[in-house]
């Protein structure tokens, strides 16, 4: 018979008083005298019932194996799961689910192209019944289709050429992408007047199609695809759709001496899809260009309002002629990052599509509910604007006409109009509930789900809410990043894409995970590659970058441990925690309590970038003194602001919260095209939706608590258009907060690495970051 633990024993983990170490503490007459026998190392405590057993891996397998036939109550839980996954001899690795998926072709309804990699993603949607998880990694990069002269700021330069002298990327069967060797800045149309704009990519792809042949009153000849939309008084209007004495829009001046003609007869095929870019083809010098939408403005309050806009550089000229004629060949297009160009038939790498595809294909998928962050508010009515056509009551679909959609921009309760896509931000949603319940919602899109990772916050029950409601079939979640600190985090949001896979939040915490000191649920070393699979078997389709872009060079993070003012870091250190007592003290409620710890921690984060930034600076000069260009990311204003003064002999371009949109691409441009070598940004407001792969060297000089952050900061160089492999400094002030914020981060990325399959591309390679640390000192010191 089995003893009970209860008689048998208990087991503390302990710092023991005379040997000053950590060891294990086992109570009770049995578990002692069983312990003395298989342990020779251990000691007696205070008395005869009470042993002491030093810590080590050694010590814990002999506790287990006393453990399987005599449990012992176990006092210390969370530190002996984190012992004893550690001597655990795991079952062999599991290897990622692979999928086997088709290249499904859209339905009717969506209006574009994608690429092969999105068809699988399309295909994954339809056999996962739309209740599925997007979490392709960040940096995929967008692209899309077209071929034309190209307007630069100082002439024309056919596409061709540009395509001729650029460095290939990558390859599907017939569809590529190239970086071009130097920098091209085009003339492109803000809403208002002809502004240039720097390309960051080209595309090519070949064809095999009917095309358009439009020939203006002025004597200006376009040829394009059928599907292409043209800039006319009453909005944006496909050619096919066209009609002669029809009025499209044309610059009201010539820019420049033309070039260029273009030969009407040449079959060169011209699909202006980029958005801001137009052609001139120029048998008169007269420009014509197309525009693909507006920075601002959608299609649908541009078609109500076009005709009173008064644009400068705008006049209509009408259609002389329209013939159609086969084409077979290549066509291009530029993709000009800083103007979210997507094209209304262009090759587009981006989740929203993917997205967008399927809700047009699978059956009675309408209304859709989209959730969102407010930046993305208007970027998703532009998506739902240029990729859905419009459906009629009796199901006719109308070509030059797009879905409908409505942005929720207010949390007063008020009735909704009838809609094919609402759009809303996660904050505005527990406001809406009653008005949004009464909208017979069959779609449920979560952009940047990773925002619903918290079970206890309201958009996660507002969300969780909706999803229950009879009328909705189907349930989407977005994110590169959908696990942020633990691997705990992804139950709450596969609760609400598949309510019962992982069970409840108490079955899924009893199988997969351990609790920690601070109640945090861990998910167990041994159970993270099963976790990764019933994820991936049911739920989660994960491309990485090594899987799609294969030319793509890798990764290498290294933790490199810096000297820190410890003197003036101990200063203010007392002084902050002696604030702190005070504050405790006067504190009336929890929440006051809790809100001064807070700003205690703060406070010491900052104090601790401070006292190890003389050094931060040496590693930044160090690197800047071979010529290499380099990103440095932080936290803090202040240190932001010490960093720019204290670097300003390299003229440092800059990112930080508050800056104007324009402001922010300025910054950007500038350190893409080499007028500065050094970018400052601050970690939370530069870490995405922006592209900086000119450096390949990464510096964070102060960390977060998350290591997403970091993953995406690091991703704003490792991503298309990247030649070299990319190196990241984590830098470490000796003897501050740095060293537990370090531990924590790496015990979290090994959880979420191993969850989501990471390992492949994110990994730490020491001996190869150590060798380029040692060739910059080198170069530095034989100047």
């Amino acid at each position: 018979m089995a003893t009970s633990m209860e008689n048998f024993g208990t087991l503390e983990y302990v710092l023991d008083k005379y040997s000053k170490i950590w060891s294990w503490k086992v109570t009770g007459e049995r578990a002692v005298s069983m312990v003395s026998r298989l342990v020779p190392e251990a000691w007696y405590g205070e008395n005869i019932n009470e042993v002491i057993i030093p810590d080590s891996e050694e010590s814990v397998k002999q506790i287990k194996l006393i453990m399987d036939r005599y449990p012992l109550e176990i006092l210390s839980k969370s530190a002996w799961q984190r012992k004893i996954i550690k001597t655990f001899t795991p079952k062999p690795t599991l290897p990622p689910v692979k999928h086997h998926l088709k290249k499904v072709k859209p339905g009717d309804q969506f209006r574009g192209k994608l690429l092969n990699f999105q068809k699988e993603g399309l295909d994954f949607l339809l056999k996962s019944s739309g209740n599925a998880l997007l979490a392709d990694e960040m940096g995929l990069g967008k692209c899309v289709l077209g071929s034309s002269l190209i307007e630069v700021v100082d002439g024309q330069i056919p596409i061709e050429d540009l395509w001729n002298d650029s460095i290939l990327l990558e390859q599907h069967e017939d569809e590529c992408w190239a970086k071009l060797s130097k920098p091209i800045i085009v003339q492109t149309f803000d809403g208002k007047k002809i502004i240039p704009k720097t390309v960051s990519k080209i595309f090519r792809q070949r064809i095999d199609e009917d095309i358009v042949k439009i020939t203006l009153d002025d004597g200006s000849v376009l040829e394009c695809t059928k599907r292409h939309r043209f800039l006319t008084p009453d909005g944006w209007t496909v050619a096919n759709s066209l009609s002669v004495d029809d009025r499209v829009a044309v610059p009201s001046t010539t820019l420049h001496e033309s070039k260029h003609d273009l030969d009407a007869d040449n079959g060169l095929s011209l699909h202006l899809s980029t958005p801001y870019t137009y052609t001139q083809g120029m048998s008169k010098n007269l420009a014509y260009f197309v525009i693909d939408k507006l920075e601002k403005t959608n299609n649908h309050s541009l078609a109500c309002n076009l005709q009173q806009l008064s644009l400068e550089s705008i006049n209509w000229c009408p259609i002389k002629t329209i013939e159609t004629k086969r084409y077979s060949g290549h066509v291009y297009d530029l993709s000009v990052p800083e103007t979210h160009n997507y094209v209304v038939n262009g090759m587009i790498t981006h989740n929203t599509v993917q997205t967008l595809s399927y809700v047009t294909t699978e059956k009675q998928t309408f209304p859709v509910l989209v959730v969102a962050p407010l930046v993305t508010l208007n970027n998703w009515e532009r998506e739902i604007s240029k990729f859905v056509k419009k459906k009629s009551r009796n199901g006719r679909l109308i070509d030059n006409e797009s879905a409908t959609s409505t942005i929720i921009r207010t949390g007063k309760s008020q009735e909704l109009p009838a809609t094919d896509f609402y759009i809303i931000n996660y904050e505005l949603l527990y406001k809406r509930m009653k008005d949004l319940s009464k909208l017979n919602i069959r779609t449920i899109v979560c952009d940047e789900v990773h925002n619903l990772r918290s079970k206890t916050t309201q958009k996660y029950k507002a969300v969780k809410k909706l999803a229950a409601l009879p009328s909705v079939s189907y349930r989407i979640g977005l994110s590169g990043t959908p696990i942020y600190n633990r691997g705990s985090e992804i139950w709450p949001i596969v609760d609400i894409l598949k309510p019962g896979l992982l069970g409840s939040f108490k079955e899924f915490c009893e199988y997969f995970c351990y609790v920690n000191e601070k109640g945090k649920a861990i998910v167990l070393e041994n159970k993270r590659a099963s976790l990764r699979n019933e994820l991936q078997k049911h739920v989660m389709l994960r491309r990485k970058k090594s899987d799609v872009l294969k030319e793509l060079k890798d990764k290498v993070r290294y933790k490199e441990v810096i000297d820190s003012d410890t003197e003036y870091y101990f200063e203010e250190l007392e002084k902050i925690w002696k604030k702190l007592e005070e504050e405790q003290k006067d504190a009336e409620t929890a929440f006051d309590k809790s809100a001064s710890y807070q700003r205690a921690i703060q406070s010491e984060r900052q104090i601790a970038g401070i006292a190890k930034l003389p050094h931060v600076i040496n590693f930044v000069k160090n690197i800047m003194e071979i010529e290499e260009s380099v990103v440095v990311f932080c936290h803090h204003k202040v240190i932001h602001k010490l960093l720019h003064e204290s670097l300003s002999e390299f003229s440092p371009v800059s990112i930080i919260g508050g800056q104007s949109d324009n402001v922010r691409q300025d910054q950007i441009d500038k350190f893409q095209k080499g007028e500065s070598k050094l970018m400052i940004a601050g970690l939370r407001a530069g870490n995405v939706g922006i592209n900086l792969t000119r450096a390949k060297y990464v510096i964070f000089a102060e960390l977060d608590w998350s290591p997403a952050i970091h993953r995406q900061a690091e991703d704003r160089l490792h991503r298309i258009g990247q030649k070299n492999t990319v190196f990241a400094y984590y830098l470490i002030g000796n003897g501050t907060l740095d060293d537990h914020v370090a531990n924590i981060l790496v015990d979290k990325s090994y959880e979420i690495d191993t969850i989501m399959d990471e390992t492949a591309d994110t990994y730490e390679n020491k001996d190869k970051a150590e060798l380029i640390l040692a060739q910059i000192h080198d170069k530095i010191h034989s100047k």
